[in-house]
């Protein structure tokens, strides 16, 4: 079981850290991608400052925990992933359930129960 939970958390930063590359090389490419559409330059920086940077953050976090077994770092990965669920929630609550809303929240959902399995596997690392 630790194997598998390792493998996953490994890929989820693998996946996220690609994401922040093809953000940062292509932003009006990917921007889309997100549901979003970029307005000149300042579209630009706020895609790669804040969409790439919760994947960046993610994609680090999911690496440490991954590389040191460390519950710490799940622990982190599964708050951030949480925020964003979050949001998500605020957004149905706001503007209605959308059927092309429910892929996300799956994957976070997923994601942040492979978060808290490496949380209850692993130890505190001082890594």
């Amino acid at each position: 079981m630790n194997g598998f939970i390792r493998a996953s958390t490994g890929l989820l930063g693998l996946v996220a850290l690609a994401l922040v590359a093809v953000i940062w090389l292509d932003p009006d490419g990917s921007a889309p991608k997100f549901g979003l559409s970029l307005s000149g330059d300042i579209g630009r920086a706020a895609i790669r400052a804040d969409i790439a940077g919760l994947f960046l953050a993610l994609g680090i976090l999911s690496l440490l925990a991954a590389i040191y077994q460390n519950a710490d770092h799940a622990k982190y990965a599964l708050i951030l992933t949480a925020a964003v669920l979050i949001g998500r929630t605020i957004n149905f609550l706001t503007s209605g359930m959308l059927m092309n809303l429910l892929p996300p929240i799956g994957i976070e959902l997923v994601m942040m129960a492979i978060f808290y399995a490496g949380i209850r596997v692993w130890k505190v690392n001082n890594a």
